[in-house]
């Protein structure tokens, strides 16, 4: 790479046209310098600057331009655009046919500062590292946290929601706000050695005048409600979402939650362009209003992202979104069919580069949140192979957050004290086999022990290894010594070699373990105590746990009791008794082997009815977790405005799913045995059609199973209502 403070003060530290020394080149800077692509990143390059006619800025359209380590300068004639409600006047110019990941110097009109920018690479050879965020505002408390990120993460570029500046009903009012943000961003954008990092935008609602309307949307609509995004903002232009593909390593999906309806045109074009981008190593979409909120209300107007968005997102394999709305920071956990799932999608963003201090939802009680904030962020992303990692830092440099956590690796031994209460948690369990493991366990540990140091962890794993290997032990102590292994593994690569031997394992208790730990998200608390966690008992308390922290949220029940006499019933059809698959679940990993999907492998599995209790077809009495499963064809009705599915008996708790969409929970424990509950399913049933349901159920004491009817009743308003 050029050493650009060597060149500084070099021959291309003068401006050279045709030959000649100008020396008429004005000494001020323009009013305002954004880089941005329209096209491919690794060969072209978008530059527009600002200028501003009070100042006595010349109206010069000229752009010259020289890849570093050359002296030979280009000279484009750039286009000029009109500042809305403004006297100040853009040029843009895109420039084309480029040399991958390169340096160029460049000029823009007669001013005498002289700019850098660097195409991408056209393989991910190297880590590639941006930076995100959103509502930037037109406050200057962002550029000292642009700077920290310049200096200390160095990225090549920021993706952004515009955010920058309100707009309201009077645009006019807030001009002098833009006009400030614009000068901000020429400095804040640029380093010390004079590189300006391209910006990567999406639209917010601050850009809107007004989104009434937005079902009947065309070009001139978009740009009388939007001009300055429309205008000041390269890309991704008309229609107002696109698509930059960086080779075949990274496509940055730009949507729109603002001027374009989220159904429709939107999603057709996004369920194309996820579709075709399957084999891209990292695709990442990016878009205003978030799907899983931080600080706004879950179900309005987030809804509708969720509901469309979010399907294509898992269906197509995205693993990282950013959401730019709500100025606080925040970070999901791997999110999949409504739960969160280690193959799922994680939303991270929030905005609050500029504007922040939001309340926010505590993740202790929000199902959907592992980590926020409500400062001013930046999240530095790191794509490094197949792997994406980020760090979040304020405005003072200090870190907020990191994915995955940095202290992963250092799950082991811990205290002498706190590792013997673990192994003293065995000897508490009620099978004699587990108390004797657990008596072993302290025994080794005691033996490579010495009051005046701390354990010799070498020598009691290398205990604890001889036992898990020799299969002629008692399977519970070699799954105790197992669970210590994975519990103290050095690094990833270990652990994950564990699992490896572990899912392989003869003993389906060692299998469920690994399973377990390896579906798990080991940066959370829940993921920790899941691989801290010994003895059978505890481990499948802990996994019920997880899976029910997973799946707490409100359950659209309908007709909800205030709305009860709005609807009317209309028609019931009876889901069928006989002919359901079964599987019980005694380790309580069935969702972690995706059970709850539309298609899975049924024959290892059962005859069931529902209408009675499980014991009667299992000819043995069973507590714990059973899955029910059946494809359902629905008959066509009368017209309607709303399905229920109706449970009118299930003992004891009961997680239901169709097509694979999680639908919501019936969750009371024992008292819940006789509980009549319903669902809206609305959205998930189709008169006319097959459906395939799913019902997982656990009882904690006595009969368990679906012991009574099970219906779809249709809905519509009553008269009165309407």
């Amino acid at each position: 790479m050029v050493n650009l403070r060597r060149l500084r003060g070099g021959a291309l530290g003068t401006l050279l046209v045709g030959g000649v020394i100008n020396m008429a080149v004005a000494s001020e800077r323009p009013a305002g310098l954004l880089l941005t692509w329209q096209q491919d990143p690794t060969s072209t390059m978008t530059i527009d600057w600002h200028i501003d006619p009070e100042r006595g800025h010349a109206a010069s359209p000229t752009l010259r331009f020289a890849q570093a380590g050359t002296d030979t300068w280009s000279q484009r004639e750039a286009k000029q655009i009109a500042f809305p409600y403004s006297d100040r006047v853009v040029y843009r110019i895109e420039l084309t046919d480029l040399a991958a990941d390169t340096d160029y110097y460049f000029h823009v009109g007669d001013f005498d500062r002289r700019y850098m920018f660097r195409t991408m690479p056209r393989t991910l050879d190297q880590p590639l590292v941006f930076a995100t965020a959103g509502d930037t505002r037109h406050a200057n408390d962002w550029t000292r946290l642009m700077r920290h990120v310049l200096d200390e993460h160095d990225p090549a570029f920021v993706v952004w929601a515009w955010g920058k500046a309100f707009y309201g009903n009077r645009p006019e009012g807030f001009l002098e706000r833009w006009h400030q943000w614009f000068e901000v961003a020429k400095d804040a954008l640029v380093d010390d050695e004079g590189r300006v990092r391209p910006v990567v935008g999406s639209i917010s609602s601050q850009e809107v005048r007004s989104s009434a309307g937005v079902e009947h949307v065309n070009d001139s609509w978009r740009d009388e409600q939007a001009p300055f995004f429309y205008r000041l903002w390269a890309y991704p232009g008309q229609p107002g979402y696109g698509v930059l593909d960086f080779g075949t390593y990274l496509s940055l999906v730009s949507l729109d939650t603002e001027t374009n309806p989220i159904e429709g045109e939107q999603y057709r074009w996004l369920e194309t362009t996820l579709a075709d981008r399957r084999d891209v190593q990292h695709v990442i979409p990016h878009y205003y209003l978030a799907a899983f909120p931080s600080d706004r209300d879950y179900y309005e107007p987030n809804r509708e992202v969720r509901e469309n968005w979010v399907p294509l997102f898992e269906r197509n394999g995205i693993r990282l979104a950013i959401e730019e709305s709500d100025m606080t920071y925040k970070r999901t956990p791997p999110i999949r069919n409504g739960r969160p799932d280690p193959r799922g999608v994680m939303y991270v963003g929030s905005g609050s580069w500029g504007a922040g201090g939001r309340a926010k939802h505590d993740p202790d009680v929000t199902w959907y949140l592992q980590a926020s904030a409500p400062s001013y962020h930046c999240v530095v992303v790191t794509l490094d192979g197949e792997d994406e990692s980020f760090i979040v830092v304020d405005m003072h440099g200090q870190k907020v957050d990191a994915y995955p956590d940095e202290n992963m690796a250092s799950l082991g031994l811990g205290t002498a004290d706190a590792f013997v209460e673990q192994i003293a948690s065995l000897l508490g369990e009620a099978a004699p086999a587990e108390r004797r493991a657990g008596a072993m366990l302290l025994e080794a540990f005691s033996n490579a022990y010495d009051a005046d140091r701390p354990a010799d962890r070498e020598a009691f794993l290398q205990q604890m290894l001889a036992w898990y290997d020799d299969e002629s032990q008692d399977v519970r102590l070699r799954s105790a010594a197992y669970q210590v292994l994975l519990m103290h593994a050095d690094d990833v690569e270990q652990r994950g070699a564990l699992l490896s031997r572990g899912m392989n394992d003869a003993s389906a208790r060692i299998r469920a373990h690994a399973l377990t730990v390896r579906e798990a998200d080991l940066s959370s608390v829940t993921g920790r105590l899941l691989l801290q966690t010994l003895g059978e008992a505890r481990m499948l308390e802990m996994r019920e746990r997880a899976f029910v922290a997973a799946t707490n949220r409100p359950s659209p029940a309908f007709p909800d009791q205030q709305a009860a006499d709005a609807f009317e019933k209309v028609d019931a059809f009876e889901l069928p008794v006989e002919d359901w698959a079964f599987k019980t679940d005694p380790w309580r990993i069935g969702h972690l082997k995706a059970w709850h999907e539309a298609e899975v492998d049924e024959s290892g599995w059962m005859s069931a009815e529902l209408q009675t209790h499980w014991h009667h077809f299992l000819d043995t009495s069973y507590q714990g977790v059973g899955w029910y499963r059946r494809v359902i064809d629905v008959p066509t009705m009368s017209p309607y405005d709303a399905v229920g599915l109706q449970f009118d008996g299930v003992e004891e708790n009961a997680w239901v799913w169709i097509d694979g969409h999680y639908v919501g929970q019936h969750n009371l424990g024992p008292v819940g045995w006789n509980v009549p509950f319903q669902f809206d399913v609305t959205r998930l049933i189709t008169p006319g059609q097959s459906h395939q349901i799913t019902i997982r159920v656990m009882n904690q004491r006595s009969v368990g199973g679906v012991w009574d009817s099970v219906r779809l009743q249709t809905y519509r308003q009553s008269e009165a209502s309407e």
